[in-house]
């Protein structure tokens, strides 16, 4: 009789202490838009990682890089701080399926149903202020710990996104058993 009442007093004393409530919902519909460019080039159904990835980016590093994709370095550190679930919200011409982490964690059961195939991670997109320039994270990964990816830069004209080059070198992440 009590328990639903114990329980919204702990929710509300955890919110009102700050205490994390475990990933928000990224509700970022411009997010999505460039989510689904990087992955128009799939020719085979598209398996999708359903939450974000945090990152731990130098924004100085980014800066010093690509010049061009300086005005969204300190977005995309500060949206990189958390971990988010992802909406089912991506366009895409192929076919996609959200991964929960209970489908990756149990890789004996994810190969058993889709073979050794990557499924994609992303991160949060960090945006500049007019949502012209984006950067984001993009892994392909076959397991817990074996994927590698890059940061993506993105410029949107005429309301269209695109991948642009930035800097001699690409922004190179990989994941890996510490």
């Amino acid at each position: 009789m009590f328990r639903p009442f114990v329980h919204t007093i702990i929710v509300a004393i955890a919110l009102a202490q700050g205490v994390p409530m475990g990933p928000q919902s990224y509700d970022v519909p411009e997010a999505y838009k460039v989510y689904s460019i990087l992955l128009e080039t799939s020719n085979q159904p598209i398996l999708i990682q359903g939450r974000t990835i945090p990152l731990v980016v130098n924004p100085k590093m980014l800066r010093q890089r690509c010049e061009f994709g300086a005005t969204a370095a300190d977005e995309f550190v500060k949206v990189n701080k958390s971990e988010w679930v992802l909406e089912d919200k991506f366009t895409s011409k192929t076919p996609y399926t959200m991964l929960s982490p209970q489908d990756i964690g149990e890789m004996d059961s994810f190969r058993n149903i889709f073979g050794r195939r990557y499924y994609f991670i992303f991160s949060p997109v960090g945006f500049n202020a007019e949502k012209t320039i984006a950067l984001v994270a993009i892994i392909g990964a076959n397991g817990r710990f074996d994927g590698k990816g890059r940061i993506a830069v993105l410029q949107k004209t005429a309301g269209v996104w695109r991948e642009v080059e930035c800097g001699k070198e690409p922004f190179v992440v990989i994941l890996g058993r510490k």
